[in-house]
């Protein structure tokens, strides 16, 4: 045959192109062929790295060619090259993921024997051995997967008949496909196995026109079974065993797939929280499964169906510390025991303590706990206290510092210790503590009137009487005694932050004289002046006031914080608290957050005495000597004064 270039060839007249081409836009074409019966081409073609393609070309086209887009496309997608195409870009008939094959193997259409193959282009994968059967794309073009293989699919003949075959070049061997196998089984998700509570399923496949049937019975699907609705989703609450198949009129029925799906009981729950509990309980055990019985231990084993059966009527009492597992179980075909679940209950009793944390110093002492019923076990000479120990019958008077060890026990719970030390006053360290609540009631000031020693507290006043504080006046939470001082007469004179009032005491009695509002101004400390009254400081408005029979003058202060000397009405002050007057009149002020000592003289002018406003502790002439915060002063009988 002579050789000659067809002159309907694209490029048949280019003078820079191969005038031979017909097609182009192909990266690695694997085997072409022809229908006998249309002309119409096939090609399949081995993809980069993302698509599998069969590429068409209709018989009407061939002279005009085609380009199939390589290397502009890849398929359908976008190739990372992007060169420029040349003329309009044809895309594939068919493509499959490199996860269904990464090496497609052109095939043939099928013209043989069997009219259920009948115009169905059949083409495969290298490297996984499937192959597809694809309608022409001029009747659709669906494709599905018909036959998984073992094998190295290299080429696809086809003889005279028509009959279409396939070559192994891993084994070299040579297969026919036969229209008998052609239907595969439906695909059943999820896998057989045991589920808990439930199980949903669905039924898929790739067989074009196949219809799915399904039973639930044990039976295997025949023509009037259910049909599956494609993309459908059943869910089902009993245990049960899955045949399905794939139907269609022009080809046998496909394979049973099978799956048997078990079941296990929902989870139990266990009331009781996070079960730290300060008292006997009842547990509650719940399970979403209907019908399930629930079976529990108390010993740690795992619970079985010969363990104790849960009843909702009585619960589960527990009186001490233990680990409680729990399970479902249900009878019947299908039927798997739960999962164990567990939680460990830690029963103690609540820690004691004192019922009232505020005695007075003559008041009983009663211990008590969150735990009802709870046992006191105690002692009072510093050992351990055990259960042998006496039991705590009732309110008794302790003395005061005393130190009680408690042993809290009920039943077999855990039992739960605390030291317990009553309310007392130290006179040397002249303090209030509370051991047992971790409370600590600081004392603001001890003074001295006549030959007593008074002590102010936050909301109590006590007196030292042979060798004892006792409480001499309760002020309630209302008020907070702050400083106290002799005053003329002798008397106690009391400063009432709370209150914001000045109170006047006369022994022996005690009873309240006299009352002065400081209005408004909350004093920290006073002293006695000698023309009558008391002087103040006020330490959040900044200024030195005096509180008497006519009322409240300010001394000294503008209000507004500093440490500027000067005249009284010009000066300021920052944070006075300590305050203290000379028989010559002059008042002393101890300056917290100015950190320095100032005087107001008799010509009613403020002037530093010592710190330099720089917060320290260092010693030396008063005008270079620190101070860090200082909230009090005093004076001695012949003039010292103290910080």
């Amino acid at each position: 045959m002579p050789y000659a270039i067809p002159a309907t060839n694209p490029f048949a007249t280019s003078s820079s192109r191969s005038r031979e081409i017909l097609c182009w836009g192909l990266r690695n074409p694997w085997r072409f062929s022809f229908d006998p019966s249309t002309g119409d081409l096939f090609i399949g073609d081995v993809g980069e790295h993302q698509r599998e393609e069969i590429n068409f070309l209709p018989a009407a086209s061939l002279n005009a060619g085609a380009n199939f887009g390589w290397s502009v496309k890849e398929g359908t997608l976008d190739f990372a090259a992007q060169p420029v195409a040349e003329g309009a870009l044809l895309p594939p008939a068919f493509e499959y993921e490199r996860s269904l094959g990464t090496s497609v193997t052109g095939g043939y259409i099928y013209r043989g024997s069997d009219p259920r193959l009948q115009g169905f282009y059949v083409f495969g994968d290298y490297s996984t051995g499937r192959i597809w059967a694809m309608e022409s794309p001029s009747a659709g073009g669906r494709a599905a997967v018909i036959k998984d293989t073992d094998s190295h699919i290299s080429t696809f003949g086809r003889d005279e008949a028509g009959e279409i075959y396939f070559g192994d070049q891993y084994l070299g061997t040579v297969h026919r496909i036969g229209a008998a196998s052609i239907l595969p089984p439906p695909e059943i998700y999820p896998p057989a196995g045991i589920y808990s509570q439930g199980v949903g399923f669905r039924i898929s496949t790739d067989t074009p026109g196949g219809i799915v049937r399904y039973t639930t019975d044990g039976t295997s699907p025949g023509p009037g079974s259910p049909v599956f609705t494609p993309g459908d989703w059943q869910n089902r609450y009993e245990p049960f065993t899955l045949r399905t198949a794939v139907f269609r009129a022009d080809l046998p029925t496909s394979p049973v797939a099978k799956a048997v799906y078990g079941l296990r009981p929902a989870p139990v729950e266990i009331s009781g929280g996070n079960g730290w509990l300060s008292d006997y309980t009842t547990i509650q055990l719940t399970c979403a499964t209907p019908g399930a019985q629930l079976r529990y231990t108390l010993d740690g084993t795992e619970p079985t169906t010969g363990s104790p059966l849960y009843s909702p009527a009585s619960g589960i009492p527990v009186q001490r510390s233990l680990l409680l597992k729990a399970n479902a179980f249900k009878q019947g075909s299908g039927w798997h025991p739960g999962i164990t679940v567990e939680k460990y209950f830690r029963l103690e009793v609540a820690l004691p303590g004192l019922l009232d944390y505020w005695p007075d110093i003559h008041d009983p002492v009663q211990i008590m706990s969150e735990t009802p019923g709870a046992v006191f076990h105690y002692t009072l000479d510093g050992s351990t206290p055990t259960r042998q120990s006496p039991v705590w019958a009732g309110p008794r008077q302790i003395p005061p510092g005393s130190s009680i060890k408690v042993l809290a026990v009920k039943g077999a719970m855990d039992a739960s210790t605390n030291e317990l030390k009553v309310t007392h006053i130290s006179a040397q360290k002249a303090r209030f503590e509370q051991m047992g609540s971790g409370y600590l009631m600081s004392v603001s000031d001890v003074v001295k009137v006549n030959s007593d020693f008074y002590a102010m507290g936050m909301y109590q006043i006590w007196k030292l009487q042979n060798g004892t504080w006792e409480i001499f006046r309760t002020g309630g939470y209302a008020q907070s005694f702050t400083a106290g001082t002799a005053a003329p007469g002798g008397k106690l004179a009391v400063a009432d932050k709370g209150t914001q009032s000045v109170i006047q005491f006369l022994p022996p009695a005690f009873a309240e004289t006299t009352r002065w509002s400081t209005a408004g101004a909350m004093p920290r400390d006073l002293a006695p002046l000698s023309t009558g009254g008391f002087v103040i400081a006020d330490f959040s408005g900044n200024r030195i006031k005096s509180v008497g029979a006519t009322g409240v003058t300010t001394l000294a202060g503008t209000g507004t914080a500093g440490s500027a000397d000067g005249p009284a009405a010009q000066a300021t002050f920052n944070g006075p608290v300590g305050v203290v007057s000379d028989t010559a009149n002059r008042i002393y002020v101890a300056e917290s957050w100015g950190m320095k000592i100032r005087v107001i003289g008799q010509d009613n002018v403020v002037s530093t005495v010592a710190g330099t406003g720089v917060s320290g502790w260092t010693d030396g002439p008063a005008s270079t000597a620190t101070f860090e915060k200082p909230v009090a002063l005093a004076r001695d009988r012949i003039g010292n004064l103290y910080v």
